[in-house]
């Protein structure tokens, strides 16, 4: 029975997943996936590079902003399971979703064009 145990036990310790990461977006802060890394001193800019760059697991932070995807498109697309939280503060001390509103949503300047539209897409690519 132990010798059992002790062959199933390595197996069990594969399955279990890798630590998740948490990454950092800001609209304010943030920088390009060039030259930010998503930590929280570096956030992206954009929220769909964190979607592009995150493993299954991963949490997403997202700091108060309206977030329209990559070259502003109003299509972010999410493939593998992450978690998403808005609402935090640019320096991410502080979450509070009534002040600091976090929004996938067209600005005024795209209303009324081919571009006018704000979608997440969960799901195969």
């Amino acid at each position: 029975m132990k010798s059992a145990l002790l062959l199933a036990l390595p197996a069990v310790l594969l399955a279990l997943p890798a630590s998740a990461a948490t990454l950092h977006v800001s609209a304010e802060t943030g920088e390009s996936f060039r030259k930010a890394d998503g930590s929280k001193a570096k956030p992206w800019k954009d929220l769909q590079v964190a979607l592009n760059k995150a493993q299954p697991g991963d949490t997403i932070l997202v700091a108060k902003g309206n977030y329209l995807g990559t070259s502003d498109q109003g299509y972010l697309t999410m493939t593998i399971p992450v978690t998403i939280k808005g609402g935090y503060s640019t320096d991410f001390a502080s979450r509070d979703v009534l002040k600091n509103r976090t929004l996938v949503q067209p600005t005024t300047a795209q209303n009324g064009t081919s571009r006018s539209f704000a979608l997440l897409s969960i799901g195969d690519p």
